[in-house]
């Protein structure tokens, strides 16, 4: 996952999908109203869609300016961006560095449309560890998600990997479902708006503080 798995969230993202939705669909929120749709683990496809939903907007005519909207979503993300600097969570680089030595293969699972994605990577100077991903623009549904990024890294780095050696981490619940929905391990971290104690009740094989924990190199690397 990238927000806050790698990096904190960033306002620009929130006010993007503000500006998209009223120019396209003519549906005005507030930051406060955005804030009660963007719920943790969401991906950018069922943020717009339930912002949508709510306003009472047509299936038809939702599903009709969809494209268009993320379009527009990923177009207001990437001038806003100029504005706003972001920032890595503690044991980001450490960790992506330590794993590529170790001869790790990593890829990207998030709900982020995947111009967005690759921008936040990198703007943040962290592109360079990740080879393939999926992404908010391939599908609104994460587990989804999950699969596709397999099949693409099968595809990618000519490899089937087993799922009880592959390690999905992420900050919020629907991670944690998601990886376990397919039989991957899951490794949630609270550096987002979920506790540690929340992220415990849905079992994930760890819960760390950040990535600078040492059991998390020990359950991957060994």
């Amino acid at each position: 996952d990238i927000d806050n798995t790698l990096l904190k969230s960033c306002k620009t993202h929130s006010l993007a999908f503000i500006k998209a939705i009223e120019q396209v669909y003519k549906v005005k929120l507030n930051w406060e109203e955005f804030k009660k749709y963007n719920l943790p683990g969401m991906t950018d496809q069922e943020i717009i869609l339930s912002v949508l939903e709510k306003a009472g907007v047509p299936e038809k005519v939702i599903q009709e300016k969809l494209k268009v909207c993320m379009n527009k979503v990923a177009y207001f993300f990437s001038v806003l961006l100029l504005n706003e600097k972001l920032t890595l969570l503690p044991g980001v680089k450490m960790a992506l560095e330590k794993f590529r030595k170790s001869g790790v293969f990593m890829g990207i699972v998030t709900g982020n449309l995947e111009s967005i994605a690759w921008e936040k990577l990198k703007k943040t100077k962290i592109a360079e560890y990740f080879a393939i991903g999926a992404f908010g623009s391939d599908h609104k549904d994460r587990t989804t998600l999950v699969n596709l990024a397999l099949k693409r890294a099968k595809n990618y780095f000519n490899h089937t990997f087993s799922l009880h050696s592959t390690y999905l981490i992420g900050d919020t619940p629907r991670d944690i479902i998601a990886g376990k929905t397919i039989g991957v391990k899951t490794i949630a971290v609270a550096t987002g708006s979920c506790s540690r104690e929340s992220l415990l009740q849905f079992r994930p094989d760890l819960v760390l503080n950040n990535l600078a924990e040492s059991q998390f190199f020990d359950l991957v690397l060994n």
